[in-house]
Formats: structure tokens, sequence, C-alpha cells
């Protein structure tokens, strides 16, 4: 019976590591569409914080799928390595997969940084931005503030007859 239950194991560790490659592709797609966003450099917030935050749910089902995981190589550890022939397609395969994922994993970390590099020259225009408005603002107020003396003309003729 816990034959059985093992090869289950086994299927389920397969398909985690099967659906951790689909994870990792679209988080590369949302890494290439923040770096698409920070080029543009428009006000496109919104669709940003949409992109960061999916990535961030996607993240949060990796983590999942590695607990879990974890936990199903430790119930067939020891199979593994006493009978590694039975599972010998099952193991090749997820060699595969961590093949692929660590690929991609490291796909995903060139991303980050060039996202990152983005992101701060992004942030960095943008304070610059809110600096010459400030600077702007400052400048009209001061200019304001002179010009209201102005307004005031006094007369021009005095009376001479005092």
């Amino acid at each position: 019976m816990a034959d059985k239950n093992n090869g289950n194991y086994v299927a389920m560790m397969v398909q985690s590591l099967q659906k951790k490659v689909k994870l990792l592709n679209k988080i590369i797609e949302k890494n290439e569409e923040q770096g698409v966003l920070f080029h543009r450099m428009q006000r496109a917030d919104e669709q940003l914080e949409a992109c960061i935050l999916a990535k961030g749910k996607l993240i949060d089902e990796i983590e999942t799928l590695d607990k879990g995981f974890e936990k199903l190589y430790n119930r067939v550890k020891e199979e593994f390595e006493c009978d590694k022939k039975r599972y010998a397609d099952e193991i090749i395969k997820m060699q595969e997969l961590i093949k692929e994922i660590t690929e991609k994993g490291a796909k995903i970390e060139a991303q980050e940084k060039r996202n990152h590099t983005l992101a701060t020259n992004y942030f960095s225009n943008t304070q610059a931005k809110i600096g010459q408005v400030r600077n702007t603002s400052r400048v009209a107020n001061l200019y304001r503030q002179n010009m209201r003396g102005t307004a005031y003309v006094e007369s021009q003729f005095w009376d001479k007859k005092k």
C-alpha cells in the first residue's frame, strides 16, 4: 500500500514542478511587462502596481508549491534512494524540470536587475519632475507676492495747491 502512495507522491512532485515552470513563465511575462512600463515612462502607475501585485501572487504560489514539494520529497526520499531504477523515468523528468526551473530563475534574476535599474531611473525622473513642479510653484508664488505690491499704483499727480 505504501508503495502505491509513493508512486502517487512522485507523480504529485512532477506535477508540482511542472506547475512551478508555468508560474515562472508568468513571472517572466510580468517582468517583461514591467520593463515596458518603465521604458514608456508614462504615468502608468496603476498598470505598474497591478503588475507588481500579480507578480507577488505568483511568487506566493511558488512558495506554496515549494513547501508542498519538500513535504512530498521527505515522504518518498528513502524509497527514491533504495529503488532508483523503479522511479528512473520520474527522476529524469524531475531533473529536466529542475534544470528548466533553474534556467528560468536565472532569467528572472537578470530581468529583476534590469527592472530595478529602470525603476530607479523612473522614480528619480519622477522625483525630479516633482521638484521642478515645486520650484515652479514656489517661483510662481514669489512672483504673485511681488506683483501684489505693484498692482497698487499711487497717484502720479500731486496737488500743488497745498
